[in-house]
């Protein structure tokens, strides 16, 4: 499974990789939390519906290779 930050909408190459959903999501936010602080604070800000509304939408952009 594969997700990239420019699928996301960011101004970035990288791209998470995971066997499943779980491994993807975790190192996906090592790489926010150190390449995108901003955007890292804001997640870390908002409710758990909007968590969950934005766990939902990645979900439909994750590339499963």
């Amino acid at each position: 499974m594969e997700l990239s930050c420019r699928t996301l909408g960011l101004d970035c190459d990288y791209v998470a990789k995971g066997e499943n959903m779980d491994e993807l999501m975790k190192n996906g936010l090592e790489h926010t939390k150190t390449a995108h602080p901003e955007k890292y604070e804001e997640m870390m800000k908002m409710t758990e519906e909007e968590k969950q509304k934005m766990m939902a939408e990645m979900q439909t952009k994750v590339a499963k290779v």
